[in-house]
């Protein structure tokens, strides 16, 4: 081996040591994983949390829908502060995990914050769900962990990088904003229906790369040391996807706010229209919130790439000056020794 290649291999094997040290290897980015142990028990940490966050959420719906004081209570305006509650809690918690590398990892703060974001989660799917029909939230479930399934499987088969979809994702990232924003002010079960498949569609496709992100052998991959981080952005896959297909498969509010718009029922007690509107606003504040939280994700992962593109080059250009360095070197030391030869009058 020369000494250029020695060199090149110094240079990859200290940025990757500093790479680790500072932490860089975390979602989305270059990591050493290269154990398949490591990887499988990684995957089987990452989806035993993601079963006990999906059975506290669905066990919260069913008791929602099943236990008729709780229902009741849910569906009544003593119980929609806590919605609101449930929603600003779920947004800090999860823009923490999300953005602080130091919250995501320190145990055993990631953990009990991860807890305290399920119940958030399943308070607000087990409200909206409340105003729909059993028979519609059971389809839901059933299609949505029929889909997931499908994902995963094939996700776990497939050698497709589905992590060069971004640039992609980004895109339909924007347009979900912009359906979110015209949602507000608009009632059509059309914009509505268009808008589930859409997002039901995007969110597929990122448990797909996030799918990939878990399984490593990849560009990009997850580092072990984030399995509460990889838990989340799987379980708020999963959740969207069953949100997007509830509202894709039942309208029920849409429908009810359009009728109580056009005619009036005397029988019926204004605080029914005052639940239509709520209802209302919970789904198109969840809208918001999944359109930007697809944004943010597309734009970390971006920038991701973007930054280790930039240390590639920056390590190539090392490596390029370390060359030109021993090349310098080397002719010193030949001219160094032909004057040497000179002075003591020996033919070089």
């Amino acid at each position: 081996m020369s000494a250029a290649d020695d060199t090149n291999e110094q240079l990859k094997l200290r940025s990757s040591y500093r790479d680790n040290e500072q932490g860089e290897g975390q979602w989305g980015d270059f990591t050493g994983l290269e154990s398949k142990e490591i990887r499988r028990v990684f995957i089987r940490k990452v989806y035993s949390i993601l079963m006990i966050q999906l059975a506290i959420t669905f066990g919260l719906i069913a008791l929602f829908h099943f236990i008729p004081s709780i229902h009741d209570y849910v569906r009544s305006s003593n119980g929609q502060w806590l919605y609101w509650v449930s929603y600003v809690v779920f947004l800090v918690i999860y823009f923490a995990l999300v953005c602080s590398r130091r919250v995501a990892r320190r145990f055993p703060l990631n953990l009990i914050l991860l807890g305290i974001l399920t119940l958030s989660m399943g308070y607000m799917m087990g409200m909206i769900s409340a105003y729909y029909k059993i028979e519609s939230v059971l389809i839901a479930v059933g299609i949505t962990a029929f889909v997931c399934l499908g994902i995963t499987l094939f996700s776990f088969q497939t050698a497709y990088d589905f992590t060069s979809c971004f640039g992609i994702l980004f895109v339909i990232s924007l347009a979900l904003l912009a359906f979110g924003i015209v949602c507000i002010f608009t009632y059509s079960r059309i914009m509505y229906t268009i808008y589930a498949g859409f997002g039901a569609l995007a969110f597929s496709i990122f448990l797909a790369v996030d799918t990939r992100l878990l399984m490593g052998g990849i560009r990009h991959e997850i580092s072990a040391e984030d399995h509460v981080f990889a838990s989340l952005m799987l379980y708020i896959d999963v959740v969207y996807i069953f949100v997007y297909i509830l509202i894709l498969g039942g309208v029920d509010f849409a429908n009810l706010t359009i009728k109580m718009k056009n005619f009036v029922y005397p029988s019926q007690p204004p605080v029914v229209i005052r639940y239509g509107k709520f209802i209302q606003s919970c789904i198109t504040l969840i809208i918001i919130a999944m359109a930007l939280f697809c944004i943010i994700k597309a734009i970390n992962q971006l920038y991701k790439i973007a930054a280790k593109k930039k240390e590639k080059k920056r390590i190539d250009a090392d490596v390029e000056v370390s060359e030109e360095i021993k090349i310098l070197r080397e002719i010193r030391d030949l001219l160094a020794y032909k004057s040497s030869m000179a002075l003591t009058g020996v033919e070089v």
